[in-house]
């Protein structure tokens, strides 16, 4: 313990002289640290739209989930430096992108830190408490806040950030979404998507999108909805896109290999990481409490949802609007009316898709904004390096 202390506070001791010189260092040192591939996935779109400033430079670390071998893997991908979680918490760096939760408590507070989330909307309640921004994943162990700043896409998901933590009062960004950016690009693609995928022309694609977890669709009544959405495939009714959590990919051999081999039985399963083109293929899309359902809402298409336990859901969300305002699936054997009934977007999609993102198109150019101003520079104007 003692050995740990005298560590601990050298460390600080060295943080503290290099946030000193810090000011007037030309060059930014940037720490993206992932908790797995999932934010991993995200700070690189993030890294993307700011690589081309020639001011920062950029280190990738693992933490949480993510081992210091996966970690070196997706660096040398994105052509960045690694570096060990231990040695990450034991340097300071100007900034730190974060994408998941917790993860920068190891570090000093003198760091500042900019959370950027892995999903578009806050929806879900784990163990009965918000899961994007509850308290305990929001503040330090002293009650402090972790994060210099939290980026959200839009005026709606800001006032609810504050509302279920009032401490990020005045640190909330509003950037809109790279992804909602990205998926108005894609659509401009979206017949020749359909053919990559195997879809015929007039062939009505419906997604199946399940999150994580014991209130999931995936968990719950996923194999009687797949085996019933088979049969429809079969009856040359309807085809189906799949797309789950990549923490079901991950989570056993066992689940990975059931849905390899739903491509077996007519399915088109898109893998974590490029769900995408799934979103932008469907005509209607089938959900349960994931914020994507709010991601795909900005398509403004039909879709409906699976019955979910409400103690999951979190109130007064977007998600929690579009759970109440859209056609549900009571029971497993009405899969195919309830879909033949949505041929139309209701009102809560519309609704839903207004609120979900600002800034459109213009993602990429806010995050610059606020991430330059953050480290004390004045923005550039690089070409954008896309998603």
């Amino acid at each position: 313990m003692t050995a740990m202390w005298l560590l601990r506070r050298v460390c600080e001791r060295r943080i503290r002289a290099a946030a000193e010189r810090s000011g007037r260092s030309l060059r930014r040192d940037v720490l993206l640290l992932a908790q797995g591939d999932l934010t991993a996935f995200h700070l690189a779109a993030v890294y993307e739209t700011l690589r081309g400033d020639r001011r920062l430079r950029f280190t990738l670390a693992g933490s949480g989930h993510l081992s210091a071998r996966r970690a070196r893997v997706l660096a040398r991908r994105l052509g960045l430096p690694s570096v060990g979680p231990v040695q990450a918490a034991g340097r300071f760096w100007d900034l730190i992108l974060v994408a998941d939760h917790n993860a920068v408590r190891p570090f000093h507070p003198a760091v500042p830190a900019v959370k950027i989330n892995h999903s578009i909307a806050a929806g879900k309640l784990v163990g009965g408490r918000p899961y994007r921004h509850g308290p305990h994943k929001i503040l330090r162990r002293d009650g402090s806040l972790a994060y210099r700043l939290v980026l959200e896409p839009s005026e709606f998901q800001r006032e609810l950030a504050v509302l279920t933590c009032p401490a990020l009062a005045g640190r909330v960004a509003v950037v809109g979404d790279l992804w909602v950016d990205r998926l108005s690009r894609l659509a401009l693609r979206r017949e020749v998507i359909r053919a990559e995928l195997g879809l015929r022309r007039r062939e009505r694609a419906v997604l199946i999108c399940s999150t994580w977890g014991p209130a999931s669709l995936f968990s719950t009544i996923g194999q009687e909805l797949l085996a019933e959405a088979e049969r429809l495939t079969r009856a040359l009714t309807f085809r189906f896109i799949v797309c789950v959590h990549p923490h079901v990919w991950s989570g056993s051999r066992r689940h990975r290999r059931k849905l390899e081999k739903l491509r077996d039985r007519g399915f088109i399963v898109t893998e974590p990481g490029a769900w995408e083109a799934g979103f932008v293929a469907a005509d209607v899309g089938l959900f349960d409490h994931t914020s994507l359902s709010v991601m795909f809402a900005t398509l403004e298409r039909p879709m409906a949802f699976v019955t979910v336990d409400r103690g999951a859901i979190l109130p007064r969300s977007l998600v929690e609007e579009l759970y109440l305002g859209c056609p549900r699936l009571e029971r497993t054997g009405a899969l195919g009316a309830l879909l033949e009934s949505c041929q139309e977007p209701d009102t809560a999609v519309l609704a839903v898709s207004a609120a979900a993102c600002s800034h459109r198109g213009r993602a990429a150019e806010r995050i610059r904004e606020v991430i330059t101003e953050v480290l004390g520079l004045t923005p550039e104007t690089p070409p954008p390096a896309g998603v």
